[in-house]
């Protein structure tokens, strides 16, 4: 959450406000004290001379922070829980790898650090493009090295269904296949199974990376809707997974009670493979047409007693909610402000611009609401960094550019109250999957933006620096490059 009015600001504050020593940490640690001392690495070893102690114990920070004390022949990590072992160990690592393959001297220094935000998240779209688990396993590793703890699966769309639900192998035989894509003449496909699933969950885990499942609801169904054709308004013989982007206009049919009974099994096979507490249930980009004009959407209103299908979207809403509610599970939605009255107190919501952070936050305090920010002219890193970025991309041209610098401007706190900024969860970056066809696609269009957004989400204003950052920007592409074999290097060097 971001207002407009405060982007100069925000970014003349993360130049001025820089401590005077700075690490090549992605993100920036939240106190860094260096006693000017280096430690060399012994040839091209993996680990710092000496011993390593880890203490788990109270560090007066709260919950993931650590503090990591490196000092000749000596490295101490003191951590506040497990997440916090964790970070300390991922920022020695960066040390070590710095020095490894960019030749930055290690220092001996005290690092005390905690995130600024509890959520620290990316989002991507195995339903526009089949992952295999591997590619998302490699991305899974590069979040978890950059502090990184949400990994949100957007696993069903109207142009592919991923995830499997018991009794419904139409899912699998029909909804999971696209006869081509965007006209390309060639057809694609992929499901994952339950012991796909069960893998990336453990691997995510050991990462200490939470995966939540998005299973878009009413809208986005043209998939499920080729399998099943009867879950939707208007249905036919001749409906097929979409081909081309941009949404359809089928939406789910809530006089059929086999959409809750279908939904039901769903949740319960989500519950079954994934220990997060949240089902993310979509809630963008709903269009009312076919609501409005269906004669069976017309009955279930007169039988609730909804005068208009904003009121019909109300109530399906809210019998999903209880659904899930049902089987231990919390929706996570994206704020929708036709649905103001019906979020119940202590919710998470979603905001995908800044136009809208005003209205969420209002209904943020005055319902206890948690905001997760996701303003797309900041976090959607399928938009290109710069000009050219997707050439062969047929609407490439249509998307606004995004820069490394105005995504690192981002400051979901900007200009809000301490009262408003109590109720930011956190941030989440977007990788729409429409143009990410493969894996060094999305690793490209991911980096050097992820970095940043690492930053606005683990960093407080007053150690970040645009200036400082810039550098040690260009230090962690060539690490991409020469540690994990991925290239994201661009014309100007960012």
């Amino acid at each position: 959450m971001i207002r407009t009015i405060g982007t100069i600001l925000a970014i003349a504050l993360y130049t001025l406000h820089a401590q005077a020593q700075q690490t090549n940490i992605i993100p920036e640690p939240l106190e860094y004290t260096s006693t000017g001392q280096t430690i060399d690495l012994a040839g091209q070893q993996d680990t710092l001379p000496g011993e390593i102690v880890v203490m788990t114990q109270p560090t007066g920070m709260g919950a993931a922070s650590y503090i990591l004390e490196i000092a000749p022949g000596r490295t101490t990590i003191t951590a506040e829980d497990a997440d916090g072992e964790h970070y300390a160990r991922q920022t020695l690592q960066q040390l070590i790898d710095l020095a490894k393959y960019e030749g930055q001297p290690i220092p001996a220094c005290t690092i005390k650090d905690k995130p600024r935000y509890a959520w620290r998240g990316l989002m991507i779209d195995p339903a526009r493009y089949h992952w295999s688990v591997e590619d998302i396993e490699k991305y899974i590793e590069l979040m978890s090295y950059y502090k990184y703890n949400k990994l949100h699966l957007h696993l069903t769309d109207d142009q592919g269904w991923r995830f499997p639900v018991p009794s419904y192998d139409r899912l699998q035989g029909i909804a999971s296949k696209r006869s081509e894509t965007a006209g390309d003449g060639k057809p694609h496909g992929g499901f994952y199974t339950r012991e796909d699933m069960k893998r990336l969950v453990d691997f995510a885990a050991k990462h200490r990376i939470e995966l939540i499942p998005e299973f878009s609801l009413p809208a986005h169904v043209q998939a499920l809707a080729a399998a099943y054709p009867e879950m939707v308004c208007y249905p036919g013989d001749n409906i097929e997974v979409r081909t081309i982007p941009g949404k359809s206009k089928d939406l789910l049919c809530p006089s059929n009670e086999d959409v809750f009974r279908f939904y039901d099994a769903l949740f319960n096979e989500s519950k079954q493979l994934f220990p997060s507490p949240y089902i993310h249930i979509g809630g963008e980009e709903i269009p009312l047409e076919n609501w409005n004009t269906c004669p069976n959407c017309v009955q279930y209103r007169k039988k609730y007693e909804l005068a208009a299908p904003n009121d019909q979207l109300r109530h399906v809403t809210e019998r999903m909610v209880t659904l899930l509610a049902q089987h231990g599970k919390k929706p996570l939605r994206w704020y929708n402000p036709s649905l103001d009255d019906s979020y119940a107190e202590g919710s998470i919501v979603y905001t995908a611009d800044s136009n809208n952070a005003t209205g969420t936050l209002k209904q943020a305090e005055a319902k206890k609401l948690l905001v997760i920010c996701a303003p797309a002219e900041y976090v959607s890193l399928d938009y290109p960094q710069q000009k050219n970025d997707c050439p062969d991309n047929k609407f490439s041209n249509i998307l606004p550019i995004v820069p490394l610098e105005k995504t690192y401007s981002f400051d979901p706190g900007n200009g809000l109250s301490p009262e408003a900024q109590a109720h930011i969860l956190g941030v989440e970056g977007t990788l729409w999957g429409e143009q990410i066809d493969t894996l060094s696609r999305a690793l490209f269009m991911s980096y050097p933006r992820a970095f940043a957004l690492s930053e606005a989400a683990w960093s407080p204003m007053n150690v970040r620096s645009w200036p400082h950052f810039e550098k040690k920007a260009k230090m962690h592409i060539n690490l991409l490059s020469r540690k994990w074999k991925v290239d994201v290097s661009r014309p100007s060097g960012q």
